[in-house]
């Protein structure tokens, strides 16, 4: 999935029902284990800081998480932690902007729009298929059985 809009040319009721479908199509691959990444057209609107956020989200490898405060770094604005949480909040595509493997301080499991129970469900699904293919994410010295870590990078200019 990228971060890009739609060219404002194309009319969203022409593609919609197809959207919808392949959008069904890929949560039922994730959800069975076999899609890690979703390639979907979609058309984000948010501000900036925002995009930036849910650009750097997406670059969150299945089955590893990573921190408000690495996000907040690798997007250059270190002091913007709370503001990284709050993209989070206004993310429009859960799932496909995978939200839930952004994690509080070492590790610890913080807010979810759909809440800790469904974050924790989430990530509980990626680490059962990741053992399952024989794939072992390395764990944090977390508490949380479901957390990895991730350092990222800071995103290129473009």
């Amino acid at each position: 999935c990228s971060i890009e809009r739609l060219p404002q040319s194309v009319p969203v009721s022409s593609v919609l029902p197809l959207l919808v479908k392949i959008a069904n199509e890929q949560l039922d691959e994730y959800f069975r284990g076999e899609r890690t990444t979703f390639t979907l057209p979609l058309q984000f609107r948010g501000t900036p800081f925002q995009l930036s956020v849910w650009k750097c989200i997406v670059a969150i490898p299945y089955g590893e998480t990573c921190s408000y405060t690495d996000i907040a770094q690798a997007i250059g604005r270190p002091t913007s932690v709370r503001a990284v949480g709050a993209a989070c909040r206004a993310n429009p595509f859960l799932i496909v902007v995978p939200c839930h493997r952004v994690v509080g301080k070492k590790g610890k499991l913080t807010g979810y729009v759909n809440g800790l129970t469904e974050k924790m469900r989430l990530l509980q699904l990626e680490k059962d298929i990741l053992c399952c293919k024989g794939l072992h994410a390395t764990l944090s010295e977390s508490t949380s059985p479901f957390v990895t870590t991730l350092a990222l990078q800071p995103p290129k200019k473009e």
